[in-house]
């Protein structure tokens, strides 16, 4: 059977069920009618989302980043905003960022010994799912916490402490977890590859050019 030939209840059901944002766009170029389709204003919006949802999800969590401003507490839920293109490509932009520390998760967790290298593998989608959520969360902590209204010496008065606590109050014990072992991750990017330290360099040295002193890498040839 065509796939031109089915009707429009199924064709949109494909649409809803597409994995990214960009597979839906580049879908809708292949023929007329799933242009037609998508061009439609109230089901283009709908359709984006949910693939913007598979793509990018939790879209309630990177909503959270998005729209946040410094003046409001961000323990307190706000209302959805409505769906747009504009709230759309900032989603999009988020995630990426967010898929982009799940690409990273595993060259990082399962690292060190051989063994731990031998357990490496992809994540899982619902894997990656718990890696963008905490991803959004520790970003919103960071926004809300992180800027000019709260210097480095206020962290510890008693309504900045409230502050923090009915943020991290808010999301189950679980998922705490989940943004420490975030945090883990993130301190292990930076120490691996962004600012490794004195050792980090000589034991590298050390596994690639042995016992040849480390200052001959930049005078070869001696004095």
């Amino acid at each position: 059977m065509l796939l031109q030939s089915l009707p429009n209840e199924t064709l949109l059901q494909i649409l809803h069920s597409i994995s990214s944002v960009q597979d839906v766009l580049s879908l809708t170029l292949t023929s007329h009618r799933f242009h037609n389709l998508l061009s439609r204003p109230a089901q283009r919006l709908p359709i984006l989302f949910d693939a913007a949802e598979r793509q990018c999800g939790p879209l309630s969590s990177a909503v959270a980043v998005v729209t946040h401003y410094p003046s409001q507490l961000p323990h307190i839920p706000r209302p959805s905003p409505p769906k747009s293109l504009s709230l759309l490509k900032q989603l999009l932009h988020v995630g990426q960022v967010a898929n982009a520390w799940a690409d990273l998760y595993p060259f990082t967790y399962w690292r060190g010994t051989e063994q731990d290298c031998a357990s490496r593998r992809l994540l899982q989608e619902h894997e990656r799912y718990r890696v963008r959520r905490a991803c959004y969360r520790i970003w919103l902590y960071d926004l809300a916490f992180h800027n000019a209204n709260f210097g480095r010496y206020t962290r510890l008065q008693p309504p900045v402490v409230r502050s923090r606590a009915a943020l991290l109050r808010a999301w189950p014990t679980r998922e705490l977890g989940e943004l420490l072992d975030f945090q883990s991750m993130m301190r292990a990017v930076l120490e691996l590859f962004v600012c490794p330290s004195d050792g980090a360099v000589i034991h590298r040295h050390k596994e690639r050019y042995g016992e040849m002193p480390l200052v001959n890498l930049f005078h070869p040839l001696g004095p």
